[in-house]
């Protein structure tokens, strides 16, 4: 392959991983406060 392969390939993972983080943001965020709300749950337990 080509140094230009390897940058089209490049680019088309990018937007993969862009389009992937933008379709699962609503979980990513609800996944991520459930965890803050469990860590936060447990600090006031402890303290």
């Amino acid at each position: 392959m080509t140094s230009i392969e390897y940058a089209l390939l490049a680019a088309m993972l990018a937007v993969v991983a862009i389009a992937s983080v933008v379709a699962l943001k609503g979980a990513l965020v609800d996944t991520y406060q459930a965890i803050a709300d469990a860590v936060t749950a447990a600090l006031t337990l402890v303290l």
